[in-house]
């Protein structure tokens, strides 16, 4: 029985304004610490949703930022996997801003990708991520 090579994937959006070409993932605060704070989700499996998003950016080969808040603290090192699977990507370590956009160098590292669609990934949605969104 032989196997045939996966058909490579064709992106369906017919909306004209959301092209892959033009996205960036960013990945916050997805540490240790903060992960056992999760009680919405069963932390396997949104260990494993984060890591399906972690490898839709690499196939894709989409930019993304990485980011982790006070990692030598409570808040813990960001989930191994991420920075193995994206190698090439910044890795910007907060000393404690909340808002991420607060932080100079990740401000930076976002707005250097050029990229208008952004697809943000976070641990406390109602911390990390909305205060991202209100930047």
């Amino acid at each position: 029985m032989g196997f045939s090579r996966p058909k490579e994937y064709e992106w369906q959006h017919t909306d004209p304004n959301k092209k892959k070409d033009d996205c960036v993932f960013l990945f916050v605060d997805h540490q240790s610490g903060l992960i056992q704070l999760v009680r919405d989700f069963d932390p396997n499996e949104f260990h494993t949703n984060v890591l399906a998003l972690v490898k839709t950016a690499a196939y894709f080969k989409a930019p993304a930022v990485l980011t982790t808040s006070f990692d030598d603290g409570p808040n813990g090192p960001i989930a191994k996997e991420i920075p193995e699977m994206l190698p090439n990507e910044p890795l910007i370590r907060r000393p404690g801003q909340i808002n991420a956009m607060d932080n100079e160098d990740f401000a930076n590292a976002v707005k250097a990708t050029g990229k208008k669609q952004v697809i943000i990934s976070g641990v406390l949605t109602e911390v990390c991520v909305a205060s991202l969104l209100s930047a």
